[in-house]
């Protein structure tokens, strides 16, 4: 099983390998699993055309759900200091699209 998100899982429902290998980002893990290196837990839209062109495929089991993966992200700054271009935009993204900035 390869997995980005490690023992951070906030739900028990995964399914879990005594054989496990912790990857830090998707490019890898998709690479990974391509090559035949076992199975792994990945977001659908990542995966979506993959499986499209049959080089996946997804293992429908009932105790393994689809649940949509919400990843938290914070934007933090220096009241101080002035934002750049890229930290502005992503702030103005942040504030309309239903995020909580402070």
């Amino acid at each position: 099983m390869f997995s980005p998100h490690g023992d951070n899982l906030i739900t028990s429902e995964y399914l879990r390998s005594s054989q496990r290998i912790y990857i830090d980002n998707y490019t890898t893990l998709i690479q990974m699993t391509l090559a035949g290196f076992g199975w792994s837990i990945l977001p659908r839209p990542i995966v979506n055309d993959y499986v499209a062109r049959g080089q996946m495929v997804e293992l429908p089991l009932e105790s393994y759900p689809y649940t949509k993966w919400e990843v938290g992200v914070d934007l933090l700054w220096n009241v101080r200091a002035r934002l750049g271009p890229a930290a502005e935009w992503l702030k103005e993204i942040f504030s309309t699209q239903c995020f909580h900035t402070k």
